[in-house]
């Protein structure tokens, strides 16, 4: 027998007398059985009998599959087995013999398990390769915070850069920063733009100036 969440128990008949079967489970497990006969003029010989109910085999409902994902997040797996709950685990190698927590850019391999349960075998995916990617820059994004002045330089308080990455995330940048006016060493009235510079990244941002009093 296997289990299927069902009472089982095995059956037994005569030629001579209808035979009644006692015992039996639903679990996985080893149960014993006793046939008893309905005509009180026949005894069943050998009566008691062992036997298994075994753990059935699970299966996915859903496959295991994971998507890219970025160095700076964490990963986002998915499963659904038939029974119980995945566990993931992750390898730096297709031969699975290194686990890994944390992630730098690169190819990884997921396993998906569920652990033996009481009425279930236990299941294991196959290995899936997985890119972890690299977090980079991409762009700068500046936002204009005072009133600008002809004449004047922009100082720290007048502007807010961010460095903006590809995974989505941006961080604040306070030096290393150069500044290009549009026509002198310093804000004109006349002045339409002005250029900032950091890490390889240049952004015209559009301005307004007032004139100098």
């Amino acid at each position: 027998f296997t289990y299927n969440g069902k009472p089982q128990i095995p059956e037994a008949e005569s030629p001579y007398a209808e035979i009644n079967v006692k015992g039996g489970g639903i679990n996985a497990g080893t149960y014993t059985a006793t046939a008893e006969s309905k005509d009180p003029n026949y005894k069943v010989e050998n009566s008691t009998h062992t036997y298994e109910i075994k753990k059935a085999e699970n299966y996915w409902l859903a496959a295991p599959s994971i998507e890219a994902f970025y160095e700076s997040r964490s990963p986002s797996p998915s499963a659904t087995p038939y029974n119980g709950t995945p566990i993931f685990r992750y390898y730096s190698d297709e031969s699975l013999t290194e686990e890994v927590s944390s992630f730098t850019h690169g190819i990884y391999y997921m396993v998906a398990t569920v652990p033996e349960s009481q009425n279930y075998l236990p299941l294991v995916s196959a290995p899936i390769a997985v890119e972890v990617l690299e977090v980079l820059p991409i762009d700068i994004r500046v936002e204009i915070t005072s009133d600008l002045i002809a004449m004047e330089t922009l100082e720290k308080n007048d502007f807010i850069l961010y460095l903006l990455y590809n995974d989505g995330s941006e961080a604040l940048v306070q030096d290393g920063i150069t500044i290009n006016y549009e026509n002198a060493d310093t804000l004109l009235h006349k002045d339409r733009t002005v250029q900032f510079l950091y890490s390889g990244f240049t952004k015209d941002i559009l301005i307004s100036v007032k004139k100098a009093t």
